[in-house]
């Protein structure tokens, strides 16, 4: 035990667990108490690591399965599915610049964002209201707003003729 005076010759005795001696490194030289606490300290890190580890095992499985089976997907004849949402378009500051896949983003061609279809599907945006239609291909991610399932290039937004409305219901059918 280490002790320490004060003044007024009161003594304060101090156990080996709480002195930390910056010469002390070696744990041979250390109380066995401070041993014991330092493992201690290992162990509910590797716990605590370990848990980390359970948690995106289960984010990423969770992920997996959610590109697998799209709850706005469904079967219509055999091999062809489609999806019904909102489509928009994308503004004119994205010209020009890299796309998820690599691309340079050009307004002028027939692409679009999707959130998990493969880069290159080519997919059939019919647009509801008016049976228009266009077929572009996948060539980013997105669209992250809430409700909406595709994001157009503007040539394909003109042949939807939605410019002036910006978002216009769609039904998506994927293509071989």
């Amino acid at each position: 035990m280490a002790s320490i005076r004060r003044p007024g010759n009161a003594r304060i005795e101090r156990a080996p667990l709480l002195e930390m001696s910056h010469q002390a490194t070696n744990p041979a030289q250390r109380g066995l108490a401070e041993v014991k606490m330092m493992f201690s300290h290992l162990r509910k890190r590797r716990r605590f690591a370990r848990s980390t580890q359970a948690a995106w095992a289960a984010a990423i499985l969770l992920s997996i399965t959610s590109l697998t089976s799209d709850p706005a997907m469904a079967r219509d004849d055999g091999d062809v599915a489609s999806q019904r949402g909102q489509a928009s378009f994308y503004s004119d500051r994205f010209q020009g610049r890299r796309t998820a896949s690599g691309d340079t983003f050009d307004q002028q061609a027939l692409t679009a964002a999707h959130r998990s279809l493969p880069f290159g599907t080519k997919v059939l945006v019919t647009r509801r209201d008016t049976g228009q239609s266009v077929e572009v291909e996948i060539n980013d991610r997105g669209p992250f707003v809430k409700g909406r399932v595709i994001d157009l290039s503007k040539q394909a937004a003109r042949q939807l003729g939605m410019l002036k409305r910006g978002t216009a219901p769609v039904l998506l059918t994927y293509l071989p």
